[in-house]
């Protein structure tokens, strides 16, 4: 969530995710711009590059193992990093990911009016 081209103190967060699988190389650079991202804008800086979000996370989700390390960036330093654990989707007999396991109430409400 940001503005661009404007220096108002709306930049909110900044996002970079990769998977854990990915290049070491494509990981650091992400770091790198989350880093970059939080950082203070620099006196006389183009208002067309701003930056000086409140936070940014960068995010490495291992889908196998259902975790994911997160590292938050505040004035382009590092300030705390863990790990979370996710529930692993369940799959349907034909291999996809069902969006909700039990229909709702409205829905099922509409197909007996019908």
């Amino acid at each position: 969530m940001h503005s661009r081209g404007e220096q108002k103190k709306d930049n909110l967060i900044a996002v970079e995710m990769k998977k854990a699988s990915g290049k070491a190389k494509d990981k650091q650079t992400d770091r790198e711009r989350v880093q970059a991202l939080t950082s203070p804008n620099p006196e006389g800086s183009d208002p067309k590059h701003v930056w000086d979000y409140e936070v940014g996370y960068y995010l490495e989700v291992d889908v196998k193992r259902a975790s994911a390390l997160i590292e938050e960036y505040r004035g382009g330093k590092l300030i705390q990093s863990g790990a979370a654990e996710f529930a692993r989707p369940e799959r349907s007999p034909s291999g996809s990911i069902p969006f909700a396991k039990n229909e709702s109430r409205a829905r099922k409400s509409a197909r007996r009016l019908s």
